[in-house]
């Protein structure tokens, strides 16, 4: 997997929205962090900067996500697999590194939702095209 994409998958409970909080707090201004399940407010109170931009889905129109160096994606399987295929094709050549949250299942402690090994491999088929 490319260093351009970073896919933080575990049990609920184990962090990995904090990990997002964390990193954004880092780099407040070029971080762009898209939730269906949590609010900007509500993740202010869980120690997100207010210098983060937080969108749902709905409001991607609203933001040039090219003005963004990275794209928080929490926990992807809330969101409409097109919707995720239009966000990577949309930045596909850009300079943009996508961190993206998936649960674990808790059966065999393997990926739900890996959104980067198809699109790897388009990625990788489109360009052996070329």
């Amino acid at each position: 997997m490319s260093e351009k994409y970073l896919l933080l998958s575990g049990r609920p409970g184990s962090g990995k929205t904090e990990l997002l909080i964390s990193y954004a707090n880092m780099y407040p201004e070029s971080t762009l962090i898209i939730s269906e399940e949590y609010t900007e407010e509500h993740i202010q109170k869980r120690g997100l900067s207010n210098l983060v931009k937080v969108i749902s889905a709905k409001d991607i129109d609203n933001v040039n996500i090219l003005d963004y160096s990275t794209v928080c994606i929490d926990y992807i399987e809330l969101f409409d697999k097109a919707f995720i295929e239009n966000l990577l094709t949309e930045i596909i050549d850009e300079d943009i590194r996508i961190i993206a949250v998936s649960q674990m299942r808790a059966s065999n402690y393997s990926v739900m939702n890996n959104i980067f090994e198809n699109y790897n491999k388009e990625l990788a088929r489109s360009k052996d095209v070329n």
